[in-house]
């Protein structure tokens, strides 16, 4: 189930849309605003964005009918994720009060996408999709005014961003280098995606970031991470 925590109140339960089963993804800055997936009646997950006053939200859905909320703006008006489509593909989505859920468009095509986070105030969005010519994933940057960016690949291996700074303006997320190695990577429009290693070369997963991104988190190989 899905749970909000916080020191005074202990773990609470959000509750779900009428089905057994509800999780959690994201919060705003403030705590107020929380978002994930619930089962509604007819056991299909449903993005939702809950708050103390409205409970929780269902945000809607494509024609498939499923959606998941992985990201929330830190003001709590944006959310992003993903829902499928009539062909029963991934596709990217925003959500706001104003719009409703809306995709967000895909790399390649008759691929997929996904959004996994958002900047603070929900006008840059970052994840992974399809991308152009090979069919494989590469992480993307989305604006209104550029539409979904490829981020590129790290030695020619497929990208997905995890997380984004407070300004949009850096990404971390995770490459597949070999297969089915993982390691990590910081893109800057400077940059372009840039190879993270732990001390001895191991793989090392990024998860998050601060909202300048100078601390990353994740996990890693152990014997790596010391020192």
């Amino acid at each position: 189930r899905a749970f909000r925590w916080t020191a005074a109140t202990g773990a609470v339960d959000l509750g779900t849309r009428g089905g057994g089963q509800a999780f959690a993804s994201d919060v705003s800055a403030d705590g107020s605003v929380v978002v994930g997936a619930a089962q509604d009646a007819a056991n299909r997950y449903r993005a939702f964005r809950w708050t103390a006053t409205t409970g929780m939200q269902d945000l809607g859905a494509l024609a498939w009918g499923t959606s998941e909320a992985a990201g929330v703006s830190a003001d709590g008006t944006t959310v992003v994720g993903a829902a499928r489509d009539g062909a029963f593909r991934y596709r990217a989505f925003r959500w706001t009060a104003a719009t409703g859920l809306q995709p967000i468009g895909v790399l390649g095509p008759n691929g997929y996408s996904s959004a996994n986070a958002v900047s603070a105030n929900g006008s840059v969005i970052v994840g992974s999709s399809t991308s152009v010519g090979n069919g494989t994933a590469s992480a993307f940057r989305w604006t209104q005014a550029t539409g979904m960016e490829d981020l590129g690949s790290v030695r020619s291996s497929p990208t997905f961003a995890e997380d984004v700074s407070d300004d949009g303006r850096t990404i971390v997320g995770r490459t597949l280098t070999f297969p089915e190695v993982f390691n990590s990577f910081r893109w800057t429009q400077d940059t372009g995606p840039v190879e993270l290693y732990a001390l001895n070369g191991d793989p090392f997963l990024v998860n998050a970031c601060t909202p300048d991104a100078r601390v990353l988190v994740g996990r890693g190989e152990g014997a790596g991470l010391t020192g």
